[in-house]
């Protein structure tokens, strides 16, 4: 289930959607306010660290998933809440 929710969270960032899908997984889209969005998915045992409590994050511009930026050249796993907002905060820096 989809659920739109443009909600401002830290630093500016906005949570902009967030879904539910059928296989567990819990998926969050924010917006880090300069073109870039990141993507953290949880749970379901498909994602990296999702069996373990912990979130995966994958970043995007112009709704592609970007795979060079100076953050990451892929996805990251196994990440802790405190790790995701880190990470959304430097995204939002690009």
């Amino acid at each position: 289930m989809k659920k739109v929710i443009n909600q401002v969270a830290k630093n500016g960032i906005i949570l902009i959607e967030e879904q539910k899908h059928s296989n567990g997984v819990k998926q969050f889209i924010f917006d880090c306010g300069n073109g870039y969005q990141a993507s953290v998915v949880r749970g379901g045992g498909i994602t990296y660290g999702g069996n373990h409590g912990k979130f995966e994050l994958a970043i995007f511009k112009d709704g592609e998933i970007c795979y060079d930026t100076p953050i990451t050249s892929d996805v990251l796993g196994y990440l802790t809440k405190r790790e995701v907002e880190k990470t959304l905060l430097e995204i939002s820096k690009l």
